[in-house]
């Protein structure tokens, strides 16, 4: 069996077990049964975790970039199977080192959650590797028909405003989630699109 067969046969077993805890609990099962659901819920996830990281040092990025590289997590999902969002590790280009992560979400995003998700470790911030991302993610989302991502920020977030206004995003409106204000940003790719298609 290949790895993305086995990836793919290990979801649906957790899936399946998943379910399976859920009746455990609605029928008041014993604590020990339910302990041992778990504990195997929890081998399931570390084996799958281990296959798709075994996955990604064998594949070649979905996308790749002059500094980074874009890996698409879930690989063993077709689109139809998974059509709410892509999730993307982040990697320094042609290493495999992985410096972070991106999601892109297509579908009617949460009040104050927006269309994009994006985080890079520490250590490595400040070199808008995010910036390299995103640009990299365009035509993605134009395929998908998400031509107007929309950001959103809390207003404490000096860095990551700064950063979203450096991909090209504009303030269209401004909010309160959960006693947190919020900003909250669009960008038009489609415009994007003609000014590459002029150059």
């Amino acid at each position: 069996m290949d790895k993305i067969s086995e990836i793919r046969d290990i979801y649906e077993k957790q899936e399946l077990l998943q379910q399976k805890i859920t009746k455990l609990y609605e029928v008041e099962a014993s604590q020990e049964e339910l302990n041992q659901a778990i504990y195997q819920l929890y081998l399931l996830k570390a084996t799958l975790s281990r296959l798709e990281r075994d996955a990604y040092l064998e594949m070649d990025p979905t996308i790749s970039g002059n500094r980074i590289d874009l890996y698409l997590k879930k690989i063993h999902m077709s689109f139809e199977e998974n059509p709410n969002e892509f999730e993307y590790l982040i990697t320094l280009h042609n290493t495999k080192k992985v410096i972070g992560e991106i999601q892109i979400r297509f579908y009617a995003f949460q009040k104050y959650l927006g269309n994009i998700g994006a985080n890079i470790q520490e250590e490595y911030r400040g070199n808008r590797y995010v910036k390299d991302a995103y640009i990299l993610l365009h035509d993605v989302m134009l395929e998908r028909g998400l031509t107007r991502p929309v950001f959103t920020v809390k207003t404490s977030n000096i860095s990551s405003i700064h950063c979203i206004q450096s991909l090209g995003a504009y303030l269209v409106g401004k909010g309160k989630y959960e006693d947190e204000s919020y900003y909250i940003y669009e960008d038009n790719l489609e415009k994007e699109k003609d000014k590459r298609n002029k150059l």
